[in-house]
């Protein structure tokens, strides 16, 4: 899997998790820490893999 399709593949899953937690309670600040985690792990991710 090219490197665009696999950023955008672990997208939908962070947007997935983050829709289901939602739907379970979740309040929005714990959403966004979740989020911002996530967004974090994929551009450290993507620079890794660009050196």
């Amino acid at each position: 899997m090219d490197k665009r399709k696999n950023e955008t593949k672990q997208l939908e899953i962070l947007l997935r998790n983050a829709y289901e937690k939602g739907y379970k309670g979740a309040t929005l600040q714990e959403l966004m820490e979740d989020m911002k985690k996530g967004l974090q792990n994929i551009t450290h991710e993507t620079k890794k893999s660009n050196i």
